[in-house]
C-alpha cells in the first residue's frame, strides 16, 4: 500500500488533537490531510473531496461522530458511503463501541492511542474495510458453524 497516496479527513473539536493526528500522520508520510473542527465542518467539505479514510471524534458539539458517520452512510454517493471510518474518543465504553458500530463505523480508536496503533488501524481498514457490525456478523456465522 502507497501510503502516501493515502487521503485522510481529521474531525476533531479539539485543536490540539486535530495537532497531534496530523504530526503522526504526516511523519509516516500522508501528505493530504484535511481538517474540520466540527462534524458540520466536515460534511461540507465531503462535498468537493472524497478522502481515502476519515477519523472522526467521537464527542462533539452540535453533531456527534455518530451523526456524521450516519449521515455519510446515507449519502447517495456511493464513493462516499462506503469510505472507511475510523471513529476517535477518550470514552472507549463497550457501550460507545456499540454506538459506533451501529453507526456504520469501521473501527474504533480510544485515546491516548500510539502512532503504531493509528497508522494500524488506517491500513487495516483499508485492506478490508467491513464495518464493525459486518466483522461481528461474520465472526458470529464462524463460531456457529453458519456460513
Amino acid at each position: 500500500m502507497d501510503i502516501s497516496a493515502v487521503k485522510v479527513l481529521l474531525v476533531d473539536d479539539n485543536p490540539n488533537m486535530r495537532l497531534l493526528m496530523t504530526t503522526l500522520l504526516s511523519a509516516v508520510g500522508i501528505l493530504d490531510i484535511r481538517e474540520a473542527a466540527s462534524a458540520k465542518d466536515g460534511l461540507d467539505l465531503l462535498r468537493t473531496w472524497v478522502p481515502s479514510i476519515a477519523l472522526i471524534d467521537y464527542v462533539m458539539p452540535e453533531m456527534t461522530g455518530m451523526d456524521m458517520t450516519r449521515a455519510i452512510r446515507r449519502d447517495t454517493d456511493t464513493t462516499l458511503a462506503s469510505m472507511p471510518i475510523i471513529i476517535v474518543t477518550g470514552h472507549g465504553e463497550t457501550e460507545n463501541i456499540h454506538k459506533a458500530a451501529e453507526a456504520g463505523a469501521n473501527d474504533f480508536i480510544v485515546k491516548p492511542f500510539t502512532a503504531r496503533i493509528l497508522i494500524g488501524r488506517i491500513q487495516r481498514c483499508l485492506r478490508d474495510p467491513r464495518t464493525i457490525s459486518e466483522m461481528v456478523a461474520e465472526r458470529d456465522r464462524a463460531r456457529t458453524g453458519d456460513r
